[in-house]
């Protein structure tokens, strides 16, 4: 019977036999540092020893000259973080510790990827890189009614007010109609506190619903808007024909 025993003292993982004998049962001594006998065939049970041993995280010198070998395994007794070898060669041992997480804590000083801060995320590229990078704001919409449904649209100022719902970049806007407008354009104004924040106001051409095809698109002059703003919308020009009825306005805004 060829018998093997480890010292699992730093907690390596016992080296497994081939042996056709019977299992016979492990030796667990008082000292710190317990000894287990292999089980033939089976997969080894590592005890843990002392405290002392594991009270730090394993580093690139805890390598095969100590016993371990890929598959080992370190608990440390400090903080409770249980680390399993991926490469045991000398001098360039790799731990991985198991369900690592971020805190607040972790930035330069241990992550090696510049300090974080206030709303960025850590990210990884799936190719050995990481970095805290600021999560991008994405648009909101906000969305006005400007008439009701079925009324003509008239001609001017104000025809609603409403007020910024926050600070924000308008990145986009545009109009639409229920009922198009016929003869002749509707043309619509943007105003932020009684000042237009477009250098070009928005169209429908005739029979169109929608400016997103207006021949002549609107350009933003003043795309920052801030919290609690005036908004107000007018109408310049409405439809010659049939005015057009069921105005809407819809900004796309990106929060600051």
């Amino acid at each position: 019977m060829s018998d093997v025993w480890t010292d699992t003292t730093a907690f390596p993982l016992a080296t497994e036999v081939a042996d056709d004998d019977q299992l016979p049962m492990a030796d667990m001594s008082a000292a710190a540092g317990s000894r287990q006998r292999n089980l033939p065939g089976s997969v080894a049970r590592a005890q843990l020893g002392g405290a002392a041993s594991f009270a730090t995280d394993p580093g690139v010198g805890d390598d095969t000259a100590d016993g371990y070998r890929a598959g080992s395994l370190w608990l440390n007794t400090t903080d409770g973080g249980l680390f399993v070898c991926t490469d045991a060669t000398a001098g360039a041992a790799v731990w991985e510790e198991f369900g690592v997480g971020l805190s607040a804590g972790d930035d330069a000083a241990n992550l090696g990827s510049g300090a974080a801060t206030d709303g960025q995320v850590f990210t990884a590229d799936g190719a050995g890189g990481a970095a805290w990078e600021t999560t991008p704001k994405q648009p909101v919409p906000i969305i006005v009614a400007v008439s009701d449904e079925t009324t003509d649209l008239t001609t001017g100022t104000a025809k609603v007010t409403f007020r910024m719902p926050f600070a924000g970049t308008l990145d986009s806007v545009k109009i639409s109609t229920t009922t198009a407008p016929t003869g002749s354009v509707l043309t619509v104004d943007l105003n932020e506190s009684g000042t237009s924040v477009l250098s070009t106001k928005l169209t429908i051409d005739a029979g169109e619903k929608t400016s997103a095809t207006a021949a002549t698109p609107a350009v933003i002059s003043d795309a920052a808007l801030a919290d609690d703003a005036e908004m107000t919308v007018d109408i310049d020009g409405a439809g010659s024909t049939v005015a057009g009825a069921g105005l809407k306005l819809t900004m796309m805004v990106t929060p600051t």
